[in-house]
C-alpha cells in the first residue's frame, strides 16, 4: 500500500477510536445523570479522590497517646485531667483558701504579709508612739557635704573644663524642703565664684518658694511645722468640698483634724491617727492593717471613719489616698 494511502488509514483509525471513546463518555454520563436521584454518593463512582490521611512518624506509633480513642490515637497528648480524687484535693484546698481569707479579712494589695488576728482588747490607744519611730525609716541618713573650693579671681569661672576635679552643682547634704539651708547655700556658691550664674538662678528659685510658704503659714498659727501648714491647707481644701457633698459624714473628722493641727495636739510625725465621728479614737502610733480593720469594727464605722497620718491620709473602710 502506498505511504500516502497508509498515512490516511491511520488518521481515520485513530479518528474512529476517538469518536468511539466520545459515545462511551456521553452514554455513560446520561445514565450517571438519570440514576443519580436513586444512587448513594459514592466517591468512587462521580470521581472524587479520597481525602490524604496525616501521616504517622514511626515516634508516634512507638509511643501513642495513653487513654486516647482510635480517632486521636496519634496526636499529641495534652495534660491528662485529673483523677477524682486529686480534683477533690483541689476543691478542698480552695475552700481552705476562701476560709482562711474570709476570717482574716480583706487583704492589702500593697502588703503581702500574711494577716494575723487582733483584739480590740490587746490593744493600748492611748499609748504615744511619737519619738519612738524615725519620721521616715526609708530614707537613709544624708551624705557629707562636698569639698568646698573657692575661686580667688576678678572673673567667674564658667569654663567647664577647667572646674576643679569632682565638682558639681548638687547638694546631697541638704533636703529639698530645707528652703533656709538651701539658700544660705546658693549665697555661698555665689561667693565661691564658681558658675555663680546658677546658683543666682536657684536662689531666686528658692526664695520664690519661701514667699509661697510665709504666705500660706501667716493665716495660722505662728510655730506650727511647714508638715503642719502643707497638711492644713489640704484639709481646708477638703473641707470645702465635703461642704457641697458629704455622703460618707467625713466633715466631722475634717473639723476635728484641723482644730488639732492648729492647737498643736497633733503634729505630723509619720504615725496615724485614727478618727470616727469627729472623735479622736487612739493617739500617734504606726500603722497596721490588722489594727486598722479591728478598730473599725469595733466602732462599727461604716462610714464616718478616718485615719489620718499614713503618707496621705485616706477614708475607711474603702481607702480613697487624698
Amino acid at each position: 500500500m502506498p505511504a500516502k494511502e497508509m498515512k490516511h488509514k491511520w488518521y481515520d483509525t485513530r479518528s474512529a477510536s476517538r469518536n468511539r471513546k466520545s459515545a462511551f463518555t456521553r452514554e455513560s454520563t446520561s445514565t450517571r445523570t438519570t440514576s443519580e436521584s436513586s444512587v448513594p454518593f459514592n466517591r468512587k463512582t462521580v470521581g472524587v479522590s479520597e481525602p490524604k490521611k496525616a501521616r504517622v512518624s514511626d515516634r508516634q506509633k512507638r509511643h501513642p497517646a495513653k487513654g486516647a480513642d482510635s480517632s486521636q490515637r496519634f496526636k499529641r497528648s495534652a495534660t491528662p485531667p485529673p483523677s477524682s480524687i486529686e480534683a477533690a484535693d483541689l476543691t478542698n484546698k480552695k475552700r481552705r483558701r476562701t476560709r482562711n481569707k474570709n476570717e482574716l479579712g480583706r487583704q492589702d494589695p500593697r502588703q503581702s504579709t500574711q494577716r494575723i488576728r487582733v483584739k480590740i482588747e490587746d490593744l493600748d490607744l492611748d499609748k504615744s508612739y511619737v519619738g519612738c519611730y524615725p519620721l521616715n525609716p526609708q530614707v537613709s541618713e544624708r551624705a557629707f557635704r562636698q569639698p568646698r573650693w573657692r575661686h580667688r579671681r576678678e572673673q567667674p569661672l564658667i569654663d567647664e573644663k577647667k572646674l576643679p576635679p569632682k565638682w558639681s552643682s548638687d547638694e546631697p547634704d541638704l533636703s529639698e524642703s530645707d528652703i533656709d539651708g538651701q539658700i544660705a547655700r546658693c549665697l555661698e556658691r555665689i561667693d565661691d565664684n564658681i558658675m555663680p550664674h546658677i546658683f543666682e538662678q536657684r536662689l531666686e528659685e528658692y526664695k520664690t518658694t519661701k514667699a509661697h510658704r510665709e504666705e500660706l503659714a501667716k493665716v495660722e498659727p505662728e510655730g506650727l511645722s511647714w508638715d503642719v501648714v502643707q497638711r492644713i491647707n489640704t484639709l481646708k481644701a477638703l473641707r470645702k468640698g465635703l461642704r457641697r457633698s458629704d455622703p460618707n459624714k467625713q466633715l466631722s473628722n475634717v473639723k476635728a483634724i484641723l482644730a488639732a493641727y492648729r492647737t498643736k495636739s497633733l503634729e505630723w510625725t509619720g504615725l496615724v491617727t485614727y478618727w470616727s465621728k469627729g472623735v479622736q479614737l487612739s493617739q500617734p502610733r504606726p500603722f497596721d492593717w490588722d489594727e486598722h480593720d479591728v478598730i473599725n469594727m469595733h466602732h462599727k464605722a461604716d462610714k464616718s471613719f478616718w485615719v489620718e497620718g499614713v503618707n496621705d491620709s485616706f477614708e475607711s473602710p474603702s481607702p480613697v489616698i487624698l
